[in-house]
């Protein structure tokens, strides 16, 4: 299994988004609707974790992968992205923007980022530490 790759890796960290954009049937959906945007490749699989705080969405392909992680009671969402392939990031921005209706957020891009694995039980795992790291980082009016 590749681990890093050199690519386009963005972190979105939002606020103010309505509890039931946060949902985890309406986070898949338009989760979904962002995926064109970003260039992922071939092997489109999704994964949806769900937890008392909420839920985690990923989208995975062969070149890439997209991840939400939303609080509903926090009005907060993390959504990062990943791709070997260009990508243009201050439109997939303003679509993670709209979609949500972010009050407010910050971004951070890097040209290297991560594989995730390809087994499911894996990839249901790393998802939860990840879901785990946002919630640590998301602070409410921050």
């Amino acid at each position: 299994m590749k681990l890093f790759a050199f690519g386009t890796h963005l972190v979105l960290d939002g606020r103010g988004v309505e509890a039931w954009r946060l949902q985890p049937d309406e986070l898949g959906r338009t989760l979904a609707l962002l995926a064109p945007a970003w260039p992922l490749g071939r092997r489109l699989e999704r994964l949806t974790v769900e937890g008392p705080d909420g839920a985690s969405v990923v989208h995975t392909g062969s070149s890439g992968y997209l991840a939400a992680h939303g609080y509903p009671e926090r009005g907060l969402i993390m959504v990062e992205a990943f791709g070997v392939g260009e990508a243009d990031s201050a439109h997939f921005a303003a679509e993670v923007e709209t979609h949500f209706d972010l009050g407010g957020y910050d971004l951070r891009l890097s040209r290297y980022g991560r594989f995730l694995p390809e087994d499911a039980e894996l990839l249901r795992r790393v998802l939860l530490g990840l879901r785990n790291y946002a919630a640590a980082r998301l602070v409410p009016g921050s």
